[in-house]
């Protein structure tokens, strides 16, 4: 199993990615985005990647924010302009299709992006307010600490032409089935699966979410 190190380079930024892959025929691809208190590196990120690289997948991961401080001073024009420059470097390494796994507030990330270059999104406990009008897609280049929640209005979902995956604990507090369910009526084809025993952290129960990863995105 190899870990390459990556000089992520985002316009005039540059970060620490990481790309998991075993075999040199790899040819599919998955981003990796976390949620605004945890990096990308350690944890149920670095047990999913190892698997998903077994499974014959290129996974790669960045961090682009080392503080809650730094994420706020970012726009979620930036943040869209990092997933898609994950998603040009899996292309560029040979990977005929991306898919993006995407946690907690990473998941508005994945859902107000313009979806181009991404076959699929799993989406692990998203954190995002879903409202009934237009919301987030007004004001792409305020500060995300601007705000006190990344709002997403069901408008906004329109453009979401790709399948959703949503993979929910039912000890999380702060996002519900529920929640997860009105983002999946609100795009075209999607399904939310409960994990028992999870809560927000996606640390207490492993192998269930490594299972439904797997089964999602490499038919395992």
């Amino acid at each position: 199993m190899a870990i390459e190190i990556v000089d992520f380079a985002v316009g005039d930024e540059t970060y620490e990615g990481r790309l998991n892959v075993q075999s040199e025929d790899a040819d599919e691809g998955v981003v990796i985005v976390p949620g605004a208190g945890h990096g990308p590196f350690g944890n149920i990120f670095d047990v999913v990647a190892y698997e998903l690289a077994g499974a014959g997948k290129q996974v790669f991961r960045y961090d682009s924010w080392e503080s809650h401080d730094e994420l706020e001073e970012k726009t979620l024009s930036e943040l869209h302009r990092e997933l898609e420059a994950a998603v040009d470097y899996l292309r560029s390494n040979g990977c005929s299709s991306v898919a993006v796994i995407a946690k907690s507030f990473g998941g508005g990330i994945a859902l107000t992006h313009d979806g181009d270059g991404i076959e699929g999104l799993l989406l692990w406990a998203p954190a995002v307010e879903l409202t009934d009008d237009p919301a987030v897609v007004d004001e792409p280049d305020a500060r995300i600490g601007d705000s006190d929640e990344l709002a997403i209005g069901i408008p906004d979902l329109d453009h979401v032409d790709v399948p959703v995956r949503i993979l929910v604990g039912d000890e999380d507090r702060g996002v519900s089935p529920e929640d997860c369910r009105r983002i999946v009526d609100a795009v075209g084809e999607g399904e939310v699966t409960t994990i028992p025993g999870e809560n927000h952290g996606f640390n207490a129960n492993r192998t269930a979410i490594v299972d439904h990863t797997l089964e999602y995105l490499a038919g395992e």
